[in-house]
């Protein structure tokens, strides 16, 4: 299931398949009619196993052309090593100073 909104996740909606068998994967995907075309949205797909619900990151869209920064993936380059990946859709704004910030507390420091 996909649980989506402008705020509070107030919506969700099932996905195709709504099921994925043990030690399977495969993609899911729903179809969202009669959105405000003027409102982000923050949506995340949501599964329940063992009874104890589990979430994917928050993602956010929009249809205004507002610029929209949303981090994104993880990967382990080595055993001490990470990189971060994240999407940028400017909308024909010219952006500078891109970067991630990072810490160990949520004080955080620019890389």
């Amino acid at each position: 299931m996909f649980e989506y909104g402008t705020i509070n996740y107030e919506n969700s909606i099932s996905t195709n398949p709504s099921q994925v068998n043990a030690n399977g994967s495969n993609y899911v995907s729903a179809t969202i009619t009669n959105l405000d075309i003027n409102s982000n949205y923050y949506y995340r797909l949501k599964a329940i196993h063992n009874g104890q619900s589990i979430y994917s990151e928050e993602r956010v869209f929009n249809f205004s052309g507002d610029i929209i920064i949303v981090s994104g993936t993880i990967e382990e380059t080595q055993s001490n090593s990470l990189e971060l990946k994240g999407l940028i859709n400017s909308y024909g704004a010219y952006l500078t100073n891109i970067h991630f910030d990072m810490g160990l507390q949520k004080v955080l420091v620019h890389q």
